[in-house]
């Protein structure tokens, strides 16, 4: 899970700590400074925010099926 520590839609740390316990802690949360709400959607590929943490979550989560 990642959420930036500046989302202006939520609070990262009740969010964060609310959601990996109904995960039952199944999941790595990764709170990113400087980021806000849609920081991710438009993140530069190959910079920082998309090798770091958007690239290792797809491959992640490629590895499971439905």
């Amino acid at each position: 899970m990642i959420m930036g520590k500046g989302d202006e839609l939520f609070d990262y740390n009740i969010h964060m700590y609310e959601f990996r316990k109904l995960l039952k802690n199944r999941c790595e949360a990764i709170a990113v400074d400087g980021a806000n709400h849609t920081s991710m959607l438009f993140s530069e590929v190959g910079g920082m925010v998309h090798l770091e943490q958007i690239k290792p979550a797809v491959e992640f989560l490629s590895g499971y099926s439905t």
